[in-house]
């Protein structure tokens, strides 16, 4: 099961996924998500390095929340995932994220 730890700066919110990011908690994580949207949220910045694994359901969750918080002109930024670790691998192979963006060591979006 995943765990998200939030921290909040002002508007700036700080998550951090831990652990399993699957279909079993992707209703938690979705209405979770709906609150830092129709909150007073400026931009929010997401670290997945403590995520061991990730199903297409939670991929597609986090593509609705970055078109979601893109729509309501707010900014969503991934940290950059270690070399090598499984969710960068699953994002690069589904399509989601290039190779080359993974490698400059930048925050990217979705």
């Amino acid at each position: 099961m995943a765990r998200i730890i939030c921290r909040k700066t002002g508007s700036i919110f700080f998550l951090e996924l831990i652990g399993s990011a699957s279909l079993q908690n992707a209703e938690k994580a979705k209405a979770f998500f709906l609150t830092i949207v129709n909150g007073n949220c400026s931009e929010c910045h997401i670290d997945m390095s403590g995520i061991q694994e990730m199903d297409l359901s939670y991929v597609e969750l986090l593509v609705s929340f970055s078109r979601t918080m893109e729509r309501e002109n707010k900014k969503l930024f991934f940290s950059k995932l270690p070399e090598g670790h499984p969710v960068s691998d699953f994002l690069i192979r589904a399509g989601f994220l290039s190779a080359e963006i993974q490698s400059k060591g930048v925050n990217y979006g979705l």
